[in-house]
This record gives structure tokens, sequence and C-alpha cells, in this order.
């Protein structure tokens, strides 16, 4: 196989794991009305306590539109809300509310118990292994 072919494979194979994590942790917190990207948006608000619109573009790797449209559905369920810094109203914060520090809990736990089924199986050498894999990706 040339490299070509192996990268190609690659692209491919990494596609298909995001598309199996998002989708299955998306059905892991159905129950809750949250989808994977949504989760990703609370638990990166939760984490940084505030955090502006510019910055969770950077973290949460969608199109503007999108992200827009899964904030304000977050802000409709009164879990996320809009703070504007006085000194310039341009800058919008994005916190979580008291429903939203309630609900991040459960949320986490639930998507601990997936990513522990995910892992089921595979032992600390390979996880090892797969981890410095990752790792050297990223860094190049």
């Amino acid at each position: 196989m040339s490299v070509s072919q192996r990268t190609t494979r690659l692209r491919d194979d990494l596609s298909d794991l995001v598309q199996i994590l998002v989708v299955g942790l998306s059905e892991q917190l159905s129950h809750y009305d949250i989808d994977a990207v949504e989760y990703t948006v609370l638990s990166t608000c939760f984490n940084a306590r505030q955090i502006t619109l510019r910055e969770l573009r950077v973290v949460v790797p969608i199109g503007d539109g999108h992200l827009s449209r899964v904030v304000t559905r977050l802000e409709d369920m009164d879990l996320v809300e809009r703070v504007r810094r006085r000194g310039d109203r341009r800058v919008v914060y994005l916190k979580l509310t008291e429903a939203g520090q309630a609900l991040i809990p459960e949320l986490m736990k639930g998507a601990q118990e997936y990513y522990a089924r995910l892992i089921r199986g595979i032992d600390q050498e390979e996880m090892s292994g797969c981890m410095a894999v990752m790792e050297k990706m990223i860094a190049e």
C-alpha cells in the first residue's frame, strides 16, 4: 500500500471514529435531550467558567452558524446565558446558568460511562501505544 493510500485510509478511519464517537455520545445523552456537540459546549463552559464565543469557536470545531444555533438552543433550554462585557459590549461571554451547573455532573457521568465502554477490552499497553501514535500525529 502506497503512502498516499495509507494516508487516505487513515483519514477515512479517523473520520469514521469521530462519527462513531459523536453518534454514540449523543445516544448516551439523548435522555437529557443533549447531543455530543451541545455536551462539548456545556462541558467547555463548565471547565472555563466563562468563555467568549470566539474562544469557544476554537475549542468546538464546527461552523459559526452551527455553533450559533447550538448556543441559542442551549439558551432556550436555560442551560447557558450570553453575558456582554460592560466596557466592550461587542465581547460576548457564555456561561452556565444554575440549571446548566446542576445538569453538567449528570452529563459528565454519562459521558464517562460511554468512554469507559469504548475502551473496555483494551489493555494498558494497547492504550499507551495508541496514545503515543496520536501524540506524534498531533505534534506533526
